[in-house]
């Protein structure tokens, strides 16, 4: 096993330290020779194949390493009843394999399923999924949900909407963009964090 393999299934298998990243290590795999590539392949197919509802991270891994192997075993996993969360990067999945008809709107469908009707306390993590997913699938489609998900009631399906949005009109994926926008402060700390500080409030706000 390589460096960049170890690198890879340290990220990967460390949950506990590595969900605020909230996606696989991808620059390891992009860096990895072919060989590398296929063992990692080898161990997520064996991981789908044993527990196909356990880890969406295997989904995305399988999906950014364009694996043909595993499109038979993700369609399963479009089927409703299957949690949003595994549907989402299924269908996400199947759309960077093979441009799969109806995959982008298993998706749509997971970003508007609750939509807009009123605010909320539920933290939605798969239409934020959904969201986020969306910001590299540049479609009509696509655009449309993120357009009328900009407006929904729980500001981070909002959020990660404009985000997402913002990902398709510039290409490139900036967190920080839609908090700036607004109204907060970013401070580069001299270790690399980042950290922001709320906007003051209006005097109609106090």
């Amino acid at each position: 096993m390589t460096d960049l393999e170890q690198e890879f299934w340290k990220h990967f298998d460390d949950r506990a330290s590595s969900w605020r990243d909230g996606c696989p290590d991808t620059a390891s795999l992009a860096k990895m020779s072919a060989a590398g590539r296929a063992r990692v392949e080898a161990v997520l197919l064996d991981r789908l194949s044993r527990r196909p509802l356990a880890d969406d991270w295997v989904l995305r891994a399988l999906g950014e390493l364009g694996s043909k192997t595993a499109e038979p075993l993700l369609k399963p996993l479009l089927e409703p009843g299957v949690s949003g969360t595994i549907r989402v990067a299924a269908a996400a999945a199947l759309w960077r394999i093979a441009r799969l008809p109806g995959a982008v709107s298993v998706i749509c469908d997971e970003l508007l399923s609750r939509s807009v009707k009123r605010k909320t306390d539920t933290v939605d993590s798969s239409r934020i999924d959904a969201a986020v997913a969306l910001g590299y699938i540049d479609t009509p489609e696509s655009r449309a949900a993120l357009k009328e998900a900009t407006t929904d009631l729980n500001y981070l399906v909002a959020y990660n909407s404009k985000s997402a949005l913002r990902t398709l009109e510039t290409g490139k994926y900036d967190p920080w963009a839609r908090m700036i926008e607004d109204g907060w402060t970013k401070t580069e700390n001299a270790d690399g964090t980042v950290a922001f500080s709320r906007p003051k409030p209006s005097k109609r706000e106090r």
